[in-house]
């Protein structure tokens, strides 16, 4: 009778054990056992039972994953979401999910790896500030990791949570900044201007609207920065040209510091000159013509003769590797420049006080050229200072149009002149040829209009 017992018993035990055993297995019994148990779970906060409840959902995100059951998947994503709505959220919440992410992409699952990036969003809503910076650095990874699986959308879909954290008040906005700045960089590497443009756009509606814009243009210098030198490895012309674009309107919206000012400046001309060691890369002219015209625009006198030393330091860097001929292009922005405000003054005159804003412009300008040419004339002893000018004359003729002929030649004499008012006796030798000085377009009337002549 005992053994009879204790039989009925085992076998009762065995079925109960397989019931559990097959309950397991049906992902959709594990489900509705999961789902009952979050809607019991009135407690919120990190209680045990809490706990237990989360590992469950984790592991029942897995197996839907691993069995290509999406819709399980789904479901049990939604009930993670439900529990951080409660304040269910550990520490370890941001590695967890993140593991959901790429579980979901190693098993070719994107449709779940999309889900669980927008449980990510609703964990960032509650995440404790100070753990804000782990769920920071997984988003980037993230990025990195979905551009190696060529899940590009799923990149953009990263960035976007990111941004979304960027609403929270307590947020450190230079550590946004720099995992901002690092999606930038790989969306630059796959050549994704779809991710790298959506970034530029929402880091200016960022700057337009938000309480820590200050903080944020603090950060200009080093972000664009790295941006402009992947910009400059790749030669990618139509990322340099949306960079720009977010410079420009970036910097329409507030007013940097001077330290800013210094630092983005030096930054640009810096990169202008790694380029420019590259024969074959045609970016350096376009970073000095725009940080040239951006200066003057933006920034005036706090960044007018550090913008003409650095474009005239760039141009001799040229010059010493490849002559003035070849540094025609880099010289342009300067060039150009003045031969334009030197035509509107000779046509309005700002005033004869070195008050007059365009009047420095073209005076700094002046010099940097003559500082240029000196310089060139020193890397050949068998070179005069105005043999320079004259190849200098020639070679921005062919960069420009015929209707810019006479205003060239102004310019060039404009040189001439000043540079015989302060040319050393040893200079003093060397006579201006006729091409360059006839026909006189820049008399006795036209000089009064100078501050710097008289």
């Amino acid at each position: 009778m005992a053994g009879w017992t204790m039989g009925v018993v085992v076998a009762i035990l065995a079925v109960y054990a397989a019931c559990r055993w097959f309950g397991y297995r049906d992902l959709s019994f594990r489900y509705k056992v999961l789902a009952a148990r979050v809607s019991r779970n009135v407690t919120a906060g990190n209680t045990k039972q809490s706990k237990d409840i989360v590992a469950k959902v984790y592991l029942l995100i897995r197996a839907g994953t691993i069995a290509g059951n999406v819709a399980i998947a789904y479901k049990a994503i939604d009930l993670l979401k439900m529990l951080f709505a409660d304040g269910v959220i550990c520490s370890t919440e941001p590695l967890k999910l993140a593991g959901i992410v790429i579980g979901a992409l190693r098993q070719k699952q994107p449709e779940i790896a999309v889900q669980a990036l927008d449980a990510f969003r609703q964990m960032l809503r509650y995440l404790p500030a100070d753990q804000m910076h782990v769920a920071t650095e997984q988003l980037v990874v993230l990025t990195s990791i979905c551009y190696r699986e060529n899940y590009n959308f799923l990149s953009a879909r990263a960035a976007e949570v990111l941004f979304a954290a960027m609403d929270r008040q307590d947020c450190d906005i230079k550590e946004m900044v720099q995992a901002l700045r690092t999606m930038g960089v790989l969306a630059l590497k796959r050549h994704d201007d779809g991710l790298f443009r959506e970034l530029a756009v929402r880091l200016n509606q960022l700057v337009q609207m938000g309480n820590q814009r200050k903080e944020f243009l603090g950060e200009i210098s080093a972000l664009t920065g790295v941006w402009l030198y992947q910009i400059i490895n790749s030669q990618d012309k139509e990322m340099f040209t949306i960079l720009t674009d977010f410079v420009d309107n970036l910097t329409l919206f507030e007013e940097l510091s001077q330290p800013a000012v210094t630092a983005f400046i030096r930054e640009w001309y810096n990169a202008a000159g790694t380029a420019c060691l590259n024969v074959n890369n045609e970016l350096a002219p376009k970073i000095m013509s725009f940080i040239f015209d951006l200066t003057l625009r933006r920034w005036g006198i706090r960044g007018l003769e550090l913008a003409v030393r650095g474009a005239g330091q760039v141009a001799q860097l040229v010059i010493s590797q490849k002559g003035i001929k070849v540094a025609i292009p880099y010289l342009l922005p300067l060039l150009d420049t003045g031969r334009k405000i030197l035509s509107k003054e000779m046509k309005y005159n700002s005033g004869q006080a070195g008050e007059s804003f365009r009047q420095q412009v073209l005076f700094s300008i002046v010099r940097e050229i003559i500082v240029i040419a000196r310089f060139t004339e020193k890397k050949d002893i068998h070179t005069t200072f105005t043999d320079v000018i004259s190849e200098l004359y020639t070679g921005w003729l062919s960069y420009s149009t015929p209707a810019g002929t006479k205003s060239i030649k102004r310019f060039c004499q404009l040189i001439i002149v000043y540079w015989q008012q302060i040319r050393t006796k040893k200079e003093k030798k060397d006579v201006p040829s006729v091409e360059m000085t006839l026909p006189v377009l820049l008399g006795d009337q036209e000089k009064k209009k100078l501050y710097f002549l008289l």
